[in-house]
């Protein structure tokens, strides 16, 4: 393939890193000027580190503008998981508030955490109740002129684990409303044909997560485990015409010691793979 497809992939950086640390977090001006001095483009942030900007998107706005940053998506999750019925209203109320902070922010994304097991309910349900809330998020999505992604993983009690448990939510989901972010991590760490996947659903692609496993299925830096950055760049360059936010969410241990030095590393085997030689 030509170079200029990869050359324009976009490289984010998703703020996971410092909400696994715990709390206190951060300030989201902190994170923002970490992830903007280590030199990506963009920024994915959760409702739990968003802080006082959750009702001002404006100011968040500003302060990525100031920093020459690009909101690639907003990620929230809930309670409930999405698998519990009575809760969905809730569910509901809490992604039309985040679709408002989204007001500020038109091509960036509404991302949906991977549904997940809060009670003791029949797993046929709990799958049942999480597509409808993707689907009614995707149509309220659609009506604020904004685009919304599923994100699965491979954490405690997800019911979004497997390739079938992939297969089964995305075709259970309207695709004309509801993406998808593959997370080369959660799908290397369970055993899944990362490949594979990402050529079956790549219509469904909103954007990327990258990070890396050793082959024991560990967390690992960026480019120091088994995931084959290069190849899934040539795959989805090929596909999505180049114009594609690879997100960088860094979760090995390594990354605890020295964040900033972690960010930057992740940031430098990521250009290596993907820009042209």
């Amino acid at each position: 393939m030509g170079s200029g497809a990869i050359h324009e992939l976009k490289f984010g950086c998703q703020t996971f890193i410092w909400e696994m640390a715990g709390k206190p977090y951060p300030h989201p001006k902190d994170m923002v000027k970490a992830i903007a001095n280590a030199g990506y483009t963009g920024v994915e942030i959760t409702d739990n580190l968003i802080g006082p900007y959750f009702d001002d998107g404006d100011g968040f706005r500003t302060l990525l503008d100031d920093h020459g940053l690009a909101l690639v998506a907003f990620t929230i999750s809930t309670p409930s998981g999405f698998t519990v019925p009575e809760k969905k209203p809730d569910d509901l109320d809490h992604i039309a508030r985040s679709l408002s902070f989204l007001q500020a922010f038109p091509d960036a994304y509404l991302t949906l955490g991977s549904a997940t097991r809060v009670n003791d309910d029949d797993p046929d349900r709990l799958f049942a109740t999480a597509a409808e809330i993707y689907n009614e998020a995707g149509d309220l999505s659609a009506d604020a002129a904004h685009r919304l992604c599923v994100h699965a993983s491979s954490h405690d009690n997800t019911i979004l684990l497997t390739e079938a448990d992939y297969c089964r939510i995305l075709d259970a989901t309207n695709p004309d409303t509801v993406r998808w972010v593959p997370d080369t991590g959660h799908m290397l760490k369970v055993g899944q044909d990362l490949m594979k996947m990402v050529a079956q659903y790549r219509n469904r692609i909103g954007y990327v997560h990258l990070k890396d496993v050793d082959a024991g299925g560990a967390w690992a830096m960026l480019g120091e485990g088994v995931m084959q950055v290069r190849a899934l760049a040539d795959l989805l360059g090929l596909q999505q015409g180049g114009d594609l936010w690879f997100v960088v969410e860094e979760e090995s241990a390594v990354s605890q010691r020295n964040r900033d030095a972690a960010l930057l590393a992740d940031l430098r085997a990521l250009e290596a793979a993907c820009l042209p030689r």
